[in-house]
């Protein structure tokens, strides 16, 4: 990550692996793509795992959608552009959110704490079973 003229700081294309030139993440979105090229092709959500699965254009517009999980394919679909970076990590925790209320077997009358508990310690879990994400996550916040 750089900090550039404007005072703004941009995320190193080198450190992201993706080839480097001068103007390529001048525009969020851009920067969003390079990220989201960057999901490794599983993740596992408590015993689960989940194909990762990065829609077409065509497909994420013509659904209107930027993520969706599928539990009876075992697949969390994602969008591959988003505004900004922040937006592709808040999708994808927000995908992987939903498998954990899946596995957790949540109701929507279950209470507060419950609720919370669950979703406190399936977020432990997807960060420890899958230690590329808190890399992923840091990526996209710089």
């Amino acid at each position: 990550m750089r900090q550039v003229e404007d005072g703004t700081y941009r995320l190193d294309p080198v450190e992201m692996g993706v080839p480097s030139r001068p103007e390529f993440f001048s525009n969020p979105r851009e920067a969003s793509e390079a990220l989201i090229k960057r999901l490794p092709p599983v993740v596992r959500v408590g015993p689960h795992d989940y194909q990762i699965v990065v829609m077409t254009r065509i497909e994420a517009e013509q659904k209107s959608i930027y993520g969706h999980h599928s539990p009876l394919e075992g697949v969390i679909r994602i969008s591959p552009t988003f505004p900004a970076p922040t937006r592709a990590v808040a999708t994808f925790l927000h995908e992987c959110l939903h498998a954990i209320h899946d596995w957790g077997d949540l109701q929507d009358g279950d209470k507060e704490e419950h609720l919370i508990d669950v979703l406190a310690t399936g977020l432990t879990g997807l960060f420890r079973d899958n230690p590329w994400l808190s890399g992923w996550v840091g990526e996209a916040m710089k």
